[in-house]
């Protein structure tokens, strides 16, 4: 055996046929070039590791079906990850929407707060800043100026408009 002269494509298929056996995933490739080595055009006899190869791509799927399954699981994660994306956006959408409409409520109560705060009130004083006169409020309605419409004693300018 030591003095038999082994052909490129046989040295070759022994070397991948035995990578394919360490790592498990290259048997596949190993039997096409068994294959190529028996009709190859040195017409070389078959290799010794010819039915080794065979067996191991007969026993492990070829590695284009394994990159195969591989390409559809992680097409599926990815399908999978799209999704749970699509599902978070939609609720952070729904939680910014509820904290605009919370946020908008904060503002319309600190609004009306402060209308609240500004708007004087029955009996608060003022002191106006030309005459230096105190002056107190009065809510509209609550004092009615110049002589009632029965007031004998006024002239017609000085009772309300009719």
């Amino acid at each position: 055996m030591a003095d038999e002269k082994k052909s490129s494509w046989e040295i070759f298929a022994i070397v991948v046929t035995a990578i394919a056996a360490v790592f498990g995933g290259l048997s596949g490739v190993a039997a096409l070039i068994v294959a190529l080595n028996g009709n190859g055009k040195e017409g070389a006899a078959k290799s010794e590791t010819a039915p080794s190869a065979q067996a191991a791509s007969a026993a492990q799927p070829s590695s284009t079906d394994d990159a195969a399954r591989r390409a559809k699981a992680e097409a599926e994660i990815a399908k999978a990850e799209a999704e749970q994306a699509k599902t978070e956006a939609a609720e952070a959408k729904a939680r910014a929407a509820e904290l605009e409409r919370k946020l908008a409520e904060i503002a319309s109560a600190e609004m009306k707060a402060e209308e609240e705060a500004t708007e004087p009130k029955q009996g608060d004083i003022t002191v106006d800043d030309f005459t230096g006169m105190k002056l107190a409020y009065v809510p509209s309605g609550c004092f009615m100026m110049g002589s009632s419409r029965r007031g004998q004693r006024s002239w017609e300018r000085q009772r309300p408009g009719a």
